[in-house]
């Protein structure tokens, strides 16, 4: 079913956003003179310079609750989980479960560190969106880089846009360009507050759950990480730092 979101929460600018990533924590920082090193192929609000984002605030708090400190590097989507597997990281992510089958090495956290949806975003209220396919009639985009969505996009159209990045893409949507821009709910709920957008419709179109994926020299990480993962959940941690970075959305359908 098509959704609009009639209210975003208050969200101006990046920098605004960078602080409040910094600012949960529940756990004091720790004297860990090797910090851990895991990897990253996302870009902004899920990973940002200085170890700011979601993933990164993420990381941070679940290690420092089992005695660590974490630095986040930021890599090319490719590169990453490849030196993660070789060994060179860590760990890696946030990856979609189904990856780690592809990488021997690779091992995955559970529980998921949160949910994404993939989503079609229209500044207008087309006929409900259910799948990739009903895109099919209208002027669709992407950015460049989220392969899934360009394979997704690819096998429904003969024609699409990537643009080069998120703040391009929904100034596309703004001024008319596309119809619908595909990205996941977090990036596009960001990017459409940054540009301007007052009313922002959208339909899911697929999610899955995305993961910290850890080396196999490391297992014996996994239970304890996994366990304060479970604990951040319950306790609402994770939903503060999605909440803090990103801003809340209220959806509800149309003709409500």
């Amino acid at each position: 079913m098509l959704f609009y979101f009639n209210r975003l929460a208050s969200l101006a600018f990046l920098t605004v956003a960078l602080v409040s990533s910094k600012a949960v924590a529940a756990c004091d920082p720790v004297d860990d003179p090797n910090p851990v090193i895991v990897s990253t192929g996302f870009n902004w609000p899920h990973a940002g310079p200085n170890n700011s984002g979601i993933f990164p605030t993420l990381m941070r708090e679940a290690f420092c609750r089992i005695g660590r400190r974490v630095n986040v590097v930021r890599v090319p989507a490719a590169r990453s989980i490849r030196q993660a597997n070789a060994g060179l990281f860590f760990g890696e992510g946030p990856r979609r479960w189904s990856v780690v089958g592809q990488f021997a090495d690779l091992l995955l956290l559970q529980p998921s560190l949160y949910e994404l949806k993939f989503m079609a975003f229209s500044t207008k209220a087309f006929p409900s969106i259910h799948t990739y396919n009903d895109l099919a009639p209208y002027r669709a985009a992407t950015v460049i880089g989220r392969k899934s969505v360009e394979n997704n996009l690819r096998a429904v159209m003969e024609k699409f846009i990537t643009a080069s990045d998120e703040k391009l893409a929904f100034h596309m949507l703004k001024v008319g360009r596309v119809d619908f821009i595909v990205i996941d709910e977090l990036t596009g709920m960001f990017f459409a507050k940054e540009a301007g957008i007052k009313t922002l419709h959208s339909a899911v179109l697929e999610k899955h759950p995305f993961h910290l994926l850890v080396h196999v020299n490391h297992r014996d990480q996994l239970s304890p990480l996994g366990t304060v993962l479970r604990e951040m959940h319950a306790d609402g941690t994770v939903n503060q730092i999605i909440s803090n970075v990103v801003g809340q959305g209220t959806t509800k359908p149309i003709g409500d």
